[in-house]
């Protein structure tokens, strides 16, 4: 287990807030220790980012402990193949790396762990590719909200993960919706950042996103209104509408986005009349009378505002929805 305590080493030099890092091998108590551990401690030596970082300890993996974890990497096919045969492994919230170990590599080339200028230089090179693959998991983890994971029945199965890796994988997952209308009636419709990844530069007549872990689908929704208009509403003035069983591919991005959709209404106070867009995600604001927004979603544009996003019938009834409650 020479390789994952080198990535544990170097993942905890990360230091990124709020994420524990261990370290197991399948067969790491089976064996006593061999000449690996000694190059472990080269590789150590000579990256001084590790010292203080890797832990010399050797941890048997196990059922219980893989079932702790939010995320599990394996080194190679061969490990996680194991895992799942031994230990009932959760591929859904695995990584599989390519970090062949080094007797492997050694032996590839026909020689012994006793050459020792061979066994370095394949050992540096180990590690380096464990530093890129720490370094794109770090970026993965950190990139997007973690986000529980439900069944198709929209029951949690005690799993949480980055959305980019439950849309990656077409993991079930939360999500909400907001239709927003002004004191006088004015539906919020928002024009997509042109830096997003889905849909950029249409438009939205609902703003929202995931529902972050932890979440309920109303703290969401007060967020998310937050976020992306800049507008405090109390909790009390959403109103819920439906929850919608979603699902989106995207073959360019090779997404799946499967989600339970939990739709609201608001309808903003007087007082709220300034409004600061999130700019990574959205690019301006129109105001639409009713009138507007049904013709808007008759013809799917409107001029000089935009092409209309998404799912037609979903918006639609969340519009009609809606109206039922303007003042």
């Amino acid at each position: 287990m020479h390789r994952s305590r080198l990535a544990e080493a170097y993942f905890k030099s990360l230091a990124l807030p709020g994420f524990e890092v261990s370290s197991s091998g399948v067969e790491a108590l089976v064996y006593t220790p061999h000449q690996k551990s000694v190059f472990t401690n080269e590789v150590v030596k000579h990256h001084p980012e590790l010292k203080s970082t890797f832990n010399p300890a050797r941890t048997q993996t196990s059922t219980e402990l893989l079932e702790e974890q939010d995320v599990v990497v394996c080194l190679d096919k061969s490990v996680f193949e194991d895992a799942i045969r031994w230990y009932g492994l959760d591929s859904r919230k695995t990584q599989v790396w390519h970090v062949t170990d080094i007797d492997r590599r050694v032996h590839h080339v026909g020689k012994s762990l006793s050459d020792w200028p061979v066994v370095a230089g394949f050992e540096e090179d180990i590690f380096q590719k464990i530093r890129r693959e720490c370094n794109k998991l770090a970026a993965y983890l950190t990139s997007t909200s973690w986000v529980d994971i439900v069944d198709g029945q929209n029951k949690s199965i005690g799993m949480r993960l980055p959305i980019a890796w439950a849309n990656d994988r077409g993991l079930w997952h939360r999500g909400c919706h907001v239709v927003v209308v002004t004191a006088d009636g004015k539906f919020v419709v928002e024009k997509r950042s042109k830096n997003v990844v889905f849909a950029p530069g249409l438009l939205d007549i609902t703003l929202g996103g995931g529902i972050d872990s932890g979440e309920t689908p109303l703290q969401a929704a007060v967020r998310e209104t937050h976020e992306e208009l800049g507008v405090h509403v109390s909790a009390g003035t959403f109103k819920p509408l439906f929850i919608k069983r979603w699902t989106s591919y995207h073959p360019h991005y090779k997404k799946l986005t499967r989600c339970f959709l939990y739709t609201y209404f608001v309808q903003l106070p007087a007082s709220a009349k300034t409004f600061t867009p999130q700019l990574s995600e959205v690019e301006s604001l129109a105001f639409l009378s009713e009138r507007q927004v049904v013709r808007l979603l008759r013809i799917h544009r409107l001029k000089h505002i935009g092409r209309l996003q998404g799912d037609f019938v979903y918006m639609a009834k969340a519009v009609t929805q809606s109206r039922q409650h303007l003042k």
